[in-house]
């Protein structure tokens, strides 16, 4: 068959400078608090490539640890991956259930608990997402205040959802001069904290877990 021979071919990868601290682990699971400023894929030393060279992955299958789900680059936070293959198809199946919780800094004094809907589109040009109230896809956010520290949950996983909503609401989050905040040394925006719901009976110990990570800023 064309091409088989290539199967089995060790892909050569270089080993990455690890920078990011790891969460929680096991034999499933490895949570990680990515550093700013490092992205998820495609870019040297990406946080992929770093998860893979903690790990000290070596290629046996077409399986390789993944993560499920996204972070922009300019934030920080949990990312969580998966170590096998069975992990990786319940966690990416039932990841729209999970509890995403991500703490940030805006010019809100204080916001009582609300969900927000908004719809987004893109902006090709800018290179961004724009929130209105007509057309695009629908994002939820519920957004609250708890003492100093400001909150969002995203009920609907889209690109750039919190931004752009706290853009439109015109509470655009410190650092973020893309959606219109303020110039800062950093973009302050944190994935805080992950809560586990609904998975099968292989994965029942994971049920009502949260795994926390305060910023650092």
């Amino acid at each position: 068959v064309y091409g088989l021979k290539d199967v089995s071919r060790e892909t050569k990868r270089s080993k990455a400078n690890i920078n990011f601290s790891v969460v929680y682990e096991d034999k499933n699971l490895l949570i990680v608090d990515k550093k700013v400023n490092v992205a998820i894929h495609s870019e040297e030393n990406c946080l992929n490539d770093q998860v893979l060279t903690y790990l000290d992955y070596k290629k046996t299958s077409s399986f390789i640890p993944s993560s499920i789900g996204r972070i922009d680059k300019k934030t920080s936070g949990i990312v969580v991956y998966c170590k096998n293959y069975q992990t990786l198809t319940e966690f990416s199946e039932k990841q729209d259930e999970f509890e995403k919780v991500y703490q940030f800094v805006s010019d809100f004094k204080s916001l009582e608990k609300q969900e927000v809907a908004v719809r987004l589109k893109k902006d090709i040009k800018n290179e961004k997402m724009i929130a209105n109230d007509s057309y695009g896809v629908k994002a939820k956010t519920i957004f609250w205040t708890d003492g100093m520290r400001n909150y969002a949950q995203i009920v609907t996983g889209k690109k750039h959802q919190i931004r752009a909503t706290l853009e439109y609401l015109h509470c655009p989050i410190v650092g973020d001069t893309k959606y219109g905040g303020k110039r800062a040394r950093r973009m302050f925006l944190h994935s805080y904290s992950i809560t586990f719901h609904n998975l099968s009976d292989d994965f029942k110990e994971y049920n009502e877990q949260t795994f926390v990570c305060p910023p650092h800023w």
